[in-house]
Formats: C-alpha cells, sequence, structure tokens
C-alpha cells in the first residue's frame, strides 16, 4: 500500500511540475509576442511614414499610383494599431504569471 501511495504522490508531483513550467513557458511567450507585436508596429509606422515624406518630394517614384499605395499602407497600420492593444498580451502575461507563482 505504501507502495502505491508513493508512487502516486509522485506521479502528481511531475504533473504538478510540469504544468507549471508549461505556464511559466507560456507567459514567457506571450510576453515576447507583445514585445514583438510592439516593434513591428512601430516599424511599420515608421516606414509608411518615411515613404510618405519621400513621396511629397518625388510624387512619381512608385508610379502614378503611388497615392492609393501608401493610402492602403496606412490603412493596414492603422488596423494593426487598432487590433494589437486589444490581444491585451500584457494583462495576460501578468495573469499567468500570478498563477504559476
Amino acid at each position: 500500500m505504501d507502495i502505491a501511495l508513493s508512487t502516486a504522490i509522485n506521479k502528481l508531483r511531475n504533473q504538478i511540475w510540469f504544468t507549471r513550467k508549461s505556464r511559466i513557458r507560456a507567459s514567457e511567450r506571450i510576453l515576447k509576442n507583445h514585445v514583438h507585436s510592439n516593434s513591428i508596429l512601430i516599424w511599420y509606422s515608421f516606414l509608411t511614414f518615411t515613404l510618405s515624406i519621400f513621396l511629397i518630394k518625388k510624387p512619381n517614384y512608385l508610379g502614378d499610383n503611388a497615392d492609393v499605395v501608401m493610402t492602403i499602407a496606412t490603412g493596414f497600420v492603422f488596423t494593426l494599431s487598432l487590433f494589437v492593444p486589444q490581444l491585451d498580451m500584457k494583462n495576460r502575461y501578468e495573469k499567468l504569471k500570478d498563477n504559476y507563482i
């Protein structure tokens, strides 16, 4: 009986440890995704802004439809800037961290 009990306790400890490690890795992954999504959003904003200023100086550099291309790019960046904060990754990271601590 004691062997079965100690085996069950060790099995439970291993499951608890595995669950805790999984939650730690998930919280780290969410934090990295938060950082990456914000940096990508900043780079896209910088790129469209820089290209817009350049196209003011040389309007036909990308062809006659440069204004349409920049409008689409700006709309894309605007959509991303609305979508990414709604994911609320920082708050999800904090909740997971509190859970495994």
